[in-house]
């Protein structure tokens, strides 16, 4: 008899957790102040349209250690092609790339699906202190186009450290 009773209050004691009961932990949005006193962060362009897609991905470090990489694919008739280049930037760009950032006012526009999207799209990322903010669109928002046009000109300003192209 003790057994049963013990089993009895042991099965009335537990209770089957769901999922949907489990505790969500919010992620801590990217702010403004962390990219004003950031050491470091990243910067992930890319966009793609019919046929064809173009990523690029900086690195600004505060010490001068600047860098990034771009990678582009094309299709064509039975034939892809993809080319990757390297970049070392000048060590100054830092600064002009936190306040054009700033400047952009990106991180106010909510996180995901920016537009309708219709056979090309882009996106921007932003990464810093183990936060990330990232939109995407159709067509880029206003407030990002001095940002796109910043990145768009980093290669010319760039020492190319690496190039490759490949047909698979």
């Amino acid at each position: 008899m003790k057994r049963s009773l013990v089993l009895v209050f042991f099965l009335a004691g537990c209770q089957v957790i769901s999922p949907s009961q489990q505790p969500v932990v919010k992620e801590e949005p990217l702010t403004n102040a962390q990219i004003r006193n950031a050491r470091r962060f990243v910067v992930e362009y890319g966009g793609s349209g019919l046929w064809q897609w173009n990523s690029t991905r900086w690195v600004f470090e505060e010490d001068g250690r600047c860098f990034g990489e771009a990678t582009s694919s094309r299709e064509m008739t039975n034939k892809t092609t993809v080319s990757k280049k390297t970049f070392e930037l000048p060590s100054q760009i830092f600064h002009e790339a936190q306040q054009t950032l700033l400047q952009s006012d990106i991180l106010s526009l909510k996180q995901g699906l920016q537009d309708f999207v219709f056979e090309s799209s882009g996106s921007i990322s932003v990464e810093c202190d183990g936060r990330k903010h990232s939109i995407s669109f159709g067509t880029p928002s206003q407030r990002c186009q001095g940002l796109i046009e910043f990145l768009n000109g980093l290669p010319d300003r760039a020492k190319v450290t690496s190039s490759s192209e490949n047909s698979p």
